[in-house]
């Protein structure tokens, strides 16, 4: 039997077709004083630019740069504000910034281009013993810091790809993931006691700095198309947008089982046995 077939889901719903487009850098960061869950404080937040209410993150590559040497900043003279572009491979950030209080638990949220909510998000303890940092998590509390100074969910991930993906599009090409494999912030003695930035600019305040670190690995990746998109796509040959370009799809993802995004009962049949003699084209 030939059925031109479509699933009555997606009617009502499909009035156009786009994806997302999202960076494929680091556009922001922010710091944030939390508890032992990853949740916010509200009083202890710190973002890069720009100048605001927050207090100030100053940012370079690599490890820590000692005392008598100048650290290449990163961030924008008058904004503040950095863009990450890292490279595949790993990459150390290292950023410095005053505060007057004592925080116990550090929350870390990185931003891209366009996006909203965070793409990774971890939070660890203070490290006080260099020797000895403490492991970081990940952070999946309902309250943490957005950017530039808001209260937004954590993104509850170590990682991030930048696919151009949205619920109807998929991207068959590879794309960067991001991954966060460190993240510490030291005391100020442990740190060294060095006072290279103030609240809102680069010069010494008096009071020695807070020092932290984040290392993100980069790699190239290639995802499937979700379950339901495959489905549509192959076995109901659905045409939505630029996916399954010439039928590809079929042949790269031959040993993927689809299934369709429903079930019923029909002549009491399920649907998976009512459709196994159907054909859609």
């Amino acid at each position: 039997m030939n059925v031109r077939f479509v699933a009555m889901v997606m009617l009502g719903c499909m009035s156009s077709v786009s994806s997302v487009m999202y960076g494929s850098e680091i556009a922001a960061f922010t710091i944030f004083g939390c508890d032992a869950k990853g949740t916010q404080d509200g009083y202890a937040r710190w973002n890069t630019g720009p100048i605001d209410a927050c207090w100030d993150l100053f940012v370079y590559e690599g490890e820590r740069v000692q005392k008598g040497e100048q650290p290449k900043w990163l961030n924008d003279p008058q904004t503040h504000q950095v863009k990450l572009a890292a490279g595949k491979g790993s990459m150390t950030y290292t950023f410095h910034f005053d505060s007057t209080t004592d925080v116990p638990f550090f929350g870390l949220n990185l931003f891209v281009d366009g996006r909203l909510q965070p793409m990774i998000s971890v939070y660890a303890p203070v490290t006080r013993d260099p020797s000895q940092p403490i492991k970081f998590e990940v952070n999946r509390s309902d309250n943490t810091m957005g950017w530039p100074l808001s209260s937004i969910a954590g993104a509850g991930t170590l990682s991030y790809s930048g696919a151009n993906d949205s619920l109807w599009i998929h991207d068959d090409k590879a794309t960067e993931k991001f991954t966060v494999t460190d993240f510490k912030i030291l005391t100020p003695e442990a740190a060294g006691n060095v006072d290279r930035v103030g609240s809102n600019q680069i010069q010494p305040s008096g009071r020695p700095d807070w020092v932290g670190q984040f290392t993100i690995k980069v790699e190239e990746t290639a995802t499937a198309p979700s379950n339901w998109l495959l489905w549509a796509g192959t076995v109901a040959a659905m045409k939505i947008g630029p996916n399954n370009p010439d039928g590809a799809w079929e042949k790269k993802y031959a040993g993927t089982i689809a299934t369709p995004p429903f079930s019923f009962v029909y002549g009491g049949q399920s649907s998976d046995n009512f459709l196994k003699g159907w054909k859609f084209q």
